[in-house]
């Protein structure tokens, strides 16, 4: 940069419009230290997109289904029996191993790179993607807290790393997930394999099961890959995904959750890594049928402000045929949808909280929300 060419950026301009941790953990990560910097306003931008907003929403996440009974203080170590659990928890204590030898190397840049890719990747692309069921609809009491204290304790760990990067987003969710004081008077975390660590000695790093996380979702990523060839989204249910590996029926289960097919074949025989039956019968189409509508629903849902678990009645008219569909899955509408009724008719004088006019394969169809 220079004056005399008229490109200087002021940095307490860029701190302003985007804040001031956005623009130190653009510096932390985009080199190192020592190196020049080709500064652009669209990078800092794309900070902010990438780590800090996704840090953000990921505690936003976990404070729409937190309890306050949790109450204040440190959480205690969480390895629950769920898959995801232990990985994530796995995961976030071998990130602490390698940011703690970055930084004792004075490797900011790789140590804040290292904690990025844990954030967007493990933390939001896969753990809360992946266990956002368990959030929304749990089977228990018992599962839904395991998942939340198991996010609770990632956060508040996530929160001691990130606290030299980006002290005031760091102390917002240290604060707000139970942490006494400020996060800027706290120990630097320990991993598990550290005498006094978080993990109190419990071997809580498995490599093992990284591996075949990783595995798995090098495998989800080709079956997507050829969902995406087949022109079929994600929303329409198949029937089955043929691999070669057999990984255990914890991880086949979430294979199948992120292929959404009806089953995992396990074959040494197939021809292929990941073979897919893109065959679609009535049945399956009808299945995508309703979860199509179901987007819609949430989507209304999201627009009125409910909150999860809050109960709304909805009305609906349309086409003979999509008025069928909708009373022959009511159950499976009223329960994935938060709806305590289902009524049809024409358009009532009566106002909604929403209402929306979709289309349905090319056919109408009429929807209107409003609270119980």
């Amino acid at each position: 940069m220079s004056k005399s060419k008229g490109n200087v950026q002021n940095p307490w301009d860029m701190a302003d419009k985007y804040g001031m941790d956005a623009v130190r953990w653009y510096f932390f990560s985009t080199n190192h230290p020592w190196g020049p910097k080709l500064f652009a306003e669209k990078d800092l931008q794309q900070t902010l997109r990438k780590f800090i907003l996704t840090l953000w929403n990921s505690f936003a996440f976990y404070e729409i289904y937190c309890s306050p009974r949790l109450g204040p203080g440190a959480p205690g170590p969480s390895l629950g029996k769920n898959v995801l659990d232990q990985w994530i928890v796995s995961r976030l204590h071998a990130l602490t191993a390698d940011m703690t030898k970055r930084m004792d190397e004075y490797d900011i840049t790789g140590a804040s790179r290292a904690l990025e890719f844990f954030v967007i990747d493990d933390l939001s692309l896969w753990y809360i993607r992946r266990s956002r069921n368990r959030f929304q609809n749990p089977r228990s009491k018992k599962e839904l807290n395991e998942a939340v204290s198991t996010l609770r304790c990632v956060l508040f760990q996530t929160a001691l790393l990130a606290a030299p990067f980006v002290p005031f987003l760091a102390e917002a969710v240290f604060e707000r997930v139970g942490g006494k004081g400020s996060v800027h008077v706290q120990d630097w975390p320990l991993d598990s394999s550290a005498k006094g660590g978080l993990a109190q000695g419990k071997p809580f790093i498995n490599k093992k099961l990284e591996q075949q996380m990783q595995e798995i979702r090098s495998i989800a990523s080709k079956g997507l890959s050829l969902r995406a060839k087949a022109g079929l989204r994600v929303r329409q249910p198949l029937a089955s995904v043929t691999v070669k590996e057999q990984l255990g029926k914890p991880l086949l289960e979430l294979l199948k959750d992120e292929l959404n097919v009806k089953e995992v074949v396990v074959s040494a025989k197939a021809k292929e890594d990941v073979e897919l039956d893109t065959k679609i019968t009535p049945r399956l189409k009808e299945e995508g049928l309703v979860r199509e509508l179901l987007r819609h629903i949430q989507d209304m849902r999201k627009d009125a402000g409910y909150k999860p678990g809050q109960q709304a009645v909805m009305r609906y008219t349309g086409q003979a045929s999509l008025i069928s569909l909708i009373q022959k899955n009511e159950d499976t509408i009223q329960k994935m949808g938060g709806l305590k009724e289902l009524l049809q008719g024409d358009r009532p004088k009566q106002v909604f909280d929403v209402e929306k006019e979709i289309m349905v394969e090319g056919r109408k169809l009429w929807l209107g929300i409003r609270k119980t």
